[in-house]
């Protein structure tokens, strides 16, 4: 099982590398979007006007240069706040050995759980093929009871998400992650939140995700990690609570 999955990710990014197209770049340093995006010296400030611009396309690649990237809500398709809101079949990545300094970060809400009014996840994707690799993401929280993963909501196991670290997201489950295929990324510090005294399996770590050569560390919340067909395949888990 271990081999056939480390099969499938290295032809995966073998056709990445294949079928890459243009390359964008995003700078949180920068002042606005004024740029047009094609160079780290006409960066623009906002990934989510990179993704909206239409002259950025599936299997472009969106290079997300070192900063903290906390300014600016918007909405997916469900009218529900993120930070990011990837509609198109797009690489989002980091640079090489600087995930540490490139931070996508969530809103926590209103509320006594910061879950719901206010809250916003840090990433929300609604496309196939989508790769998010070598970012910080976290303080993502879900904008509803109801949603799940308040770090990462992906669409379905087409997207994946690379060499990433994800901490201190909190949802009503899956704090850190729903959905999608998890590579060499750690999850730290994500909790579930349910109100009141009520406490069911509801994985505090991911729902309906693949989780592939991954440590899961010190994340709390509920009496189990992973919910709901969710698949660990030769990760280190331990200190959770």
């Amino acid at each position: 099982m271990i081999m056939k999955s480390s099969l499938v990710v290295a032809s995966f990014l073998l056709a990445g590398n294949i079928f890459a197209a243009n390359i964008w770049y995003a700078d949180a340093n920068k002042a606005d979007d004024a740029g047009d995006g094609k160079s780290p010296e006409t960066a623009r400030r906002h990934i989510q006007s990179l993704i909206d611009d239409e002259m950025v396309e599936n299997g472009d690649t969106i290079v997300v240069l070192p900063g903290t990237y906390d300014h600016e809500v918007t909405t997916d398709a469900n009218d529900y706040p993120a930070r990011v809101y990837v509609n198109k079949s797009l690489t989002i990545k980091g640079l090489d050995g600087r995930k540490g300094d490139t931070h996508i970060v969530g809103v926590k809400g209103n509320t006594a759980t910061g879950i719901g009014e206010g809250a916003a996840r840090a990433i929300s994707v609604n496309a196939d093929n989508v790769v998010i690799e070598g970012l910080t993401i976290r303080d993502g929280y879900a904008p509803a009871t109801s949603a799940y993963g308040g770090g990462v909501k992906f669409k379905n196991d087409t997207n994946w998400l690379i060499d990433c670290t994800v901490s201190n997201c909190v949802a009503y489950c899956a704090g850190a992650m729903a959905y999608g295929i998890a590579v060499r990324s750690l999850f730290a510090h994500n909790m579930t939140k349910r109100p009141g005294s009520e406490a069911k399996n509801y994985g505090v770590v991911a729902r309906n995700a693949t989780m592939l050569n991954c440590l899961v560390v010190r994340n709390s919340g509920s009496n189990c990690l992973f919910y709901y067909n969710s698949m660990i395949v030769n990760c280190t888990v331990a200190g959770n609570e």
